[in-house]
């Protein structure tokens, strides 16, 4: 084992510690869906849930968002705009800790908040996983961030149920 392998290795755990760190200081609360999309030969798709988290998160939101995008009710697919907007071109960066896991093709939900919580039903913003970028240190695997884009089709009724469930801090 060569001299960088050693000091790598010795490091890698501090790296993760560290990055984690960062996230939880920078980032929120968040219910990650994980579903399973079946699609059969002629197009039709079925949507299964495998698991649902409460993760840490940390994504960066574009500053300006069409409310027409935000949905009150996950099961309703989102309206499309007239206009183009950043938000729906350009993919959103986002971090979690390394032991959540982030899966390609996951759902992310998030309660937006336009008053006081307690008195005001959430919009929910639904951002899909589209790709995860590892960093790597010469054969360790160091950080991943991942890729987001709008997710506007409807979900399951059970989905919406998870949602309604879980109390954010």
């Amino acid at each position: 084992m060569s001299l960088q392998d050693k000091l790598i290795q010795s490091q890698i755990g501090s790296i993760h510690k560290l990055r984690d760190y960062k996230t939880s200081q920078m980032g929120f609360e968040g219910q990650v869906v994980r579903l399973k999309v079946t699609a059969n030969m002629y197009g039709d798709e079925t949507i299964e849930i495998i698991n649902s988290d409460i993760i840490t998160l940390s994504i960066a939101l574009p500053d300006e968002i069409p409310q027409e995008r935000m949905r009150n009710d996950l099961t309703q697919e989102v309206a499309q705009t007239e206009s183009w907007f950043f938000y729906d071109v350009l993919p959103i960066e986002g971090y979690s800790k390394h032991e959540d896991n982030i899966e390609k093709g996951d759902l992310l939900i998030i309660k937006i908040y336009d008053d006081n919580k307690d008195d005001f039903v959430p919009f929910y913003l639904v951002l899909r996983v589209s790709e995860i970028i590892g960093t790597i240190s010469l054969r360790y695997m160091t950080s991943r961030k991942f890729y987001c884009s709008p997710h506007n089709v409807a979900l399951p009724s059970n989905v919406q149920t998870i949602i309604d469930n879980y109390k954010d801090v």
